[in-house]
């Protein structure tokens, strides 16, 4: 008989629109079926579906940490909960999860859900930060060649100190794959003897993505996609200026944006600027598979990522990822066969790499089968078996 957990995945929004929130969706409907699951949430980001095996969804209050951490102590008490799962490894959440007055007896389990060392990335595309004017962005830079940038330096400590509260006192730290073990503890001199609390498990493909059958290549057409959140780090930018050298040759061929974000408008003033043809933005879908379907590329050349889910959801549809492999997450997925890695990334680069998949139909077909395979790796029921014999 299998050991029943009753675990509280601990999160900053629920429902919500992010990669966090559905991998948690999915894994709730997988691991519900054997475990008893709650969701403790900072606020609800949109009016999402609730995934089926959810036994409740509670909020923070928001009105402070001692309030927050009153909270969540009474959750652990009232729903008996023996496993938390602190998905993103913030600093706000990580406060609250190992306050000092918590119930000692609940395995703490903390998921990285980004590459290590993003942080430092990702300062510079915080709202405030990249949507300043062009002084304070000089002034910001002269400070962090410095050490004297205080919101960087600040921003960066917080997650420092969280992650190694994390690895000391919690029980389980998790990647998303095998090399960033290494690369955590070497960022952040995790000791060797805490070796033992690190380990990897892959985001999962969601259910009915896993239950897909063989792609069948003569159904997709002549097309390119980009899917996600239309936002600076995404770089999606070097997308149409690798267009813009290819558009003349791939006169048949159609690019679209699949996905919605605050660069929306920025990208289709470019995008008509540059009198690009063939560029479609389709915006926000919760029905990607339909773009994956007919699709024979997927574009991905972000400044940073941890596990893109749309590489594997793509490749799940025989649609061969085309991408720069920013992190060991990424050349992880797009390596033995799993998709054509961009060699340097720019738009040189990548309308390269393009163009040779396109001129090759026996190359698209036989990248179809290959991507479609290594897709199996992250099937749901394999990801749910890596959480069971961990839990």
């Amino acid at each position: 008989m299998r050991y029943m957990a009753r675990i509280l995945f601990v999160m900053n929004h629920f429902p919500g629109f992010g990669g966090v929130e559905s991998v948690t969706a999915n894994l709730v409907g997988v691991l519900g079926k054997d475990h008893d699951i709650y969701i403790l949430a900072r606020e609800r980001k949109c009016d999402g579906k609730i995934p089926a095996g959810l036994k409740g969804l509670v909020y923070l209050p928001g009105t402070g940490l001692e309030n927050d951490i009153r909270k969540y102590n009474e959750t652990i008490s009232l729903y008996h909960i023996t496993h938390t799962i602190n998905q993103g490894m913030y600093p706000e959440l990580t406060d609250i999860i190992l306050n000092t007055a918590r119930d000692r007896s609940v395995k703490v389990f903390s998921v990285l859900h980004a590459m290590p060392g993003y942080i430092k990335d990702e300062y510079w595309y915080l709202p405030h930060v990249a949507e300043s004017g062009i002084f304070k962005k000089l002034k910001r830079r002269l400070l962090y060649l410095v050490g004297l940038n205080k919101g960087y330096n600040r921003h960066v400590r917080s997650y420092i100190k969280s992650y190694l509260a994390c690895v000391a006192e919690g029980d389980k730290v998790i990647m998303l794959c095998d090399d960033y073990i290494g690369e955590f503890c070497s960022i952040y001199n995790i000791p060797d003897s805490y070796r033992g609390k690190m380990a990897a498990i892959p985001n999962p493909l969601p259910s009915a993505y896993s239950e897909s059958g063989i792609p069948d290549f003569a159904a997709k057409k002549d097309v390119i996609l980009f899917v996600g959140r239309l936002s600076a780090e995404k770089n999606i930018g070097m997308i149409l200026d690798a267009w813009k050298l290819l558009h003349d040759k791939l006169q048949k061929w159609e690019l679209k944006i699949v996905g919605d974000g605050p660069m929306r408008d920025v990208l289709e003033r470019k995008a008509a600027g540059m009198n690009l043809r063939n560029v479609i933005f389709t915006g926000f879908t919760d029905n990607p598979e339909k773009f994956y379907s007919e699709a024979k590329m997927l574009l991905l050349v972000s400044m940073y990522e941890g596990f893109p889910m749309s590489l594997i959801e793509a490749q799940r549809f025989g649609t061969v990822p085309v991408a720069y492999p920013a992190s060991a997450g990424v050349a992880s997925i797009i390596r033995d066969g799993g998709g054509v890695p961009v060699r340097k990334r720019n738009a040189e680069s990548l309308a390269e790499e393009i163009l040779e998949l396109a001129a090759d139909p026996h190359m698209q077909e036989d990248l179809c089968s290959s991507v479609y395979r290594k897709s199996r790796e992250y099937d749901i029921t394999a990801i749910a078996e890596k959480w069971n014999s961990l839990l």
